[in-house]
């Protein structure tokens, strides 16, 4: 058993508590929250799943992944299974670092950022593109691809996103069980949704460094 009393928390999602595991320095701990439970989830779920009906989402989707792909996509994390901690049952994830050794910072951080350079933001919207094809040939299904679930790593001087949180999707009949057409045309609306807030970003950075001109 992991014992957690003494650790301190490197993040708090929606549904889970996340802790950088003490003997694996590229892993993390999720330790599951107590949520109240949607009324539009089948009851079969509650019952078998509880509150790690999303871990069961999610591992059906990585293994999934695994069957269709034969490897690792490394757009999300590994997942390297589940321990039991002194918080109840855990999975164990894939660590990704910052600058600092803390957190990589998300997309949502980048594009809030005010200080964050343009040229970056050029970086982060062509990778997104690139993730994109990458989950559509892997035919990789997530429930909610926002920017607060993706997170931005650099690795030699590359700008590289990798989506955290959310993977599997909740329905009963998955989009990739209605075809590759169907499929791609989602995701790449979900695509270029997200492309749309980081142009936005880079649009709000070039006004203010034009005002900045102007005034000066």
């Amino acid at each position: 058993m992991i014992d957690l009393s003494t650790q301190t928390a490197l993040a708090y999602g929606g549904h889970q508590v996340i802790f950088r595991h003490p003997d694996f320095d590229d892993r993390v701990i999720k330790v599951a929250r107590k949520r109240i439970p949607r009324s539009w989830h089948f009851g079969r779920n509650k019952s078998r799943y509880g509150p790690l009906r999303d871990w069961h989402r999610t591992t059906n989707e990585y293994i999934s992944m695994l069957s269709k792909t034969g490897a690792h996509c490394p757009r999300i994390p590994r997942q390297y299974g589940f321990e039991e901690t002194s918080m109840g049952p855990a999975m164990i994830c894939e660590l990704f670092s910052g600058p600092g050794n803390t957190l990589a910072p998300t997309l949502g951080d980048m594009i809030c950022q005010s200080h964050t350079d343009i040229g970056f933001l050029d970086e982060i919207r062509d990778d997104l593109t690139a993730m994109f094809d990458d989950l559509i040939a892997a035919g990789i299904e997530f429930e909610d691809l926002n920017p607060r679930n993706i997170v931005v790593t650099q690795n030699a001087q590359r700008v590289r996103l990798v989506i955290v949180d959310g993977l599997g999707s909740p329905a009963l009949f998955p989009l990739t069980t209605f075809g590759a057409r169907i499929f791609k045309k989602v995701m790449t609306k979900r695509r270029d949704t997200l492309v749309g807030q980081v142009n936005m970003a880079i649009n709000k950075l070039e006004d203010q460094q034009e005002l900045i001109a102007i005034n000066t």
